[in-house]
């Protein structure tokens, strides 16, 4: 079984978009989305939105924060930003 942070939602269950983020790194992405198949085959989309939010699936990108001092374009990077 996949862990659950390396599946998200998105569309027929959720409109999070994180099909366009994820879609695009093709197979180096980290997670994949909830495959349809489970709408399609009887099971009520929100019902199954809300069993997969609960159990912990990604629902929205993860933002860190991380410091840029070791860029070895450190000197072009506008003063405010380092």
């Amino acid at each position: 079984m996949a862990h659950l942070r390396s599946i998200y939602l998105d569309q027929p269950y959720r409109n999070t978009d994180l099909s366009a983020y994820f879609g695009r790194m093709g197979e180096d992405a980290i997670c994949a989305g909830l495959h349809a198949s489970y709408a399609e085959n009887g099971i009520v989309a929100k019902r199954m939105r809300a069993f997969a939010e609960a159990a912990g699936v990604r629902v929205a990108l993860e933002i860190e924060s991380r410091s840029c001092w070791e860029n070895p374009k450190w000197e072009y990077l506008p003063q405010g930003r380092r």
